[in-house]
């Protein structure tokens, strides 16, 4: 909102024109009131003068209105905000009109007519100001998702101070500007000192204003912000996580960074990492998929049952594994588009997804676990040939005993997350498992995974690394 709208009024136009609205709406009005174009029509002295009048208002409205300072002033003050700046010699403008008219009168219809609206502005038109001002500060912050939200996406807040313009003076400290006494609003002071015969001029930024040529008095400072233009503001931001985005994703709000003087905002920088003080159970990315590992028994490494996994998606996955599945106790399967969403920019069309990389660790029988019978039995079934025999000591022998091996034991021990269920008996086909179905569960079928490839291989050297540590 201006404080008044006369200038705008002289020219024909509303108060948020633009630059190039007011070198047309000038344009205009100086070729009707030219009084030259007035003295060639035959009027009247008394309509001469009127239009010199009108003339001289209308320049003067332009003067101002074009140069974005002067302008500035004008809407927030009147024409009292500008008293006391220096006004432009209307003699060297009124000259250059009547070039302008007549260059018009007398050349072709393709002359070029923007130089005197540009030298009228000073040759600082207010539509490029935009083009000068630099670009402030970003402000860059980190924040950290689990691995969940990452897979799920999420909204979060983000609390920022940053510095706004004073709503109250609308950023210019007070309110009213005068024309600095010390420079007369030239914004630099020139000190001469003698030395013998010769005179030494030296210019410095005026002291009183800082250099711009204007300055509020102490009875006009804005008691908001005590005239420094600027306060602080908390400002709450909505940060989106897309779901699939992979850790380093920037969520930028621009021109949202703090204000200033004659300055365009920066930007906020979001970027997003995954907090690995807060790991998800079992689970590890690694690009588009997903790496677990599942420790079962044995009995159902050999000969097959239903195991169930509790997914980032909340759901139960049941996996059959089949007799035979499992050909060493560090077997690797792939459970195809069960991994992380694949992020994309445009939400056209399904959501794609990465694969779940399973590591399956079998969990062995515990010393004294079984009973001398199971063992003979498992023997046998294992091994037909195998037969007990008994040791006896020689000459050519000596007794060794073994014990643990901490290292490499403590790192096996806490792979082990389930006592052992190994049984030889009582086993049933994983066709005619009969365990109770969920209501929120996939059936999964795996498929081979092809070779320990370098994303199971690291995260195998990580799971041994901290079993490792912990032992």
């Amino acid at each position: 909102m201006v404080k008044e709208t006369k200038l705008y009024d002289l020219l024909n136009v509303s108060p948020d024109a633009s630059f190039t609205q007011l070198k047309k709406a000038y344009r205009a009005a100086a070729l009707k009131f030219h009084p030259d174009k007035i003295a060639a029509s035959g009027e009247s002295e008394e309509k001469k003068k009127e239009a010199t009048r009108v003339f001289q208002e209308i320049t003067t409205a332009y003067e101002i209105l074009s140069d974005e300072r002067k302008r500035q002033t004008y809407d927030a003050y009147g024409e009292a905000g500008l008293k006391g700046v220096p006004a432009p010699s209307f003699s060297d403008r009124f000259q250059q009109a009547e070039s302008f008219v007549d260059q018009l009168f007398r050349s072709s219809p393709t002359s070029d007519l923007d130089a005197l609206f540009d030298s009228l502005a000073g040759g600082r038109p207010m539509g490029n100001s935009q083009r000068r001002l630099r670009k402030g500060r970003d402000i860059l912050h980190t924040t950290y998702c689990s691995l969940a939200d990452f897979y799920h996406g999420k909204t979060m807040k983000l609390s920022l101070t940053k510095k706004i313009k004073c709503p109250e003076c609308a950023g210019r400290g007070g309110t009213q500007l005068v024309q600095c006494s010390a420079c007369l609003g030239l914004g630099t002071i020139v000190n001469e000192t003698r030395m013998g015969i010769v005179y030494q001029r030296v210019q410095t930024t005026c002291h009183q204003c800082n250099g711009s040529g204007m300055y509020i008095p102490p009875e006009s400072t804005c008691e908001t912000c005590h005239g420094n233009r600027l306060i602080d503001k908390k400002v709450i931001l909505d940060v989106e996580v897309p779901k699939g985005v992979k850790p380093g994703y920037q969520v930028v709000f621009e021109n949202e960074a703090d204000e200033g003087i004659n300055i365009i905002p920066g930007d906020v920088v979001i970027t997003l990492q995954e907090d690995k003080r807060r790991p998800t159970k079992n689970f590890q990315r690694r690009g588009n998929n997903l790496i677990t590992s599942v420790t079962l028994s044995l009995a159902k490494a050999l000969c097959g049952g239903l195991l169930k996994i509790e997914h980032l998606n909340k759901k139960i996955m049941k996996i059959y594994v089949n007799r035979g599945d499992l050909a060493n106790p560090n077997t690797i399967k792939v459970a195809k588009g069960y991994g992380m969403p694949i992020y994309a920019e445009t939400d056209f069309g399904e959501t794609k997804y990465g694969d779940l990389i399973i590591k399956f660790n079998i969990e062995f029988p515990k010393m004294n676990e079984l009973s001398e019978v199971q063992y003979n039995m498992l023997s046998k079934a294992l091994d037909p040939s195998y037969k007990p025999k008994n040791i006896s000591s020689s000459s050519s022998s000596e007794d060794v005993s073994v014990e643990d091996f901490s290292p490499l034991s403590g790192s096996t021990r806490s792979s082990i997350t389930r006592s052992a269920t190994a049984s030889i008996t009582g086993l049933k086909d994983p066709a005619e498992a009969t365990e109770e179905d969920s209501d929120d569960s996939d059936i999964v079928y795996l498929t081979d995974f092809p070779g320990f490839d370098a994303q199971a291989r690291e995260w195998d050297a990580e799971q041994q690394s901290k079993r490792f540590k912990s032992g």
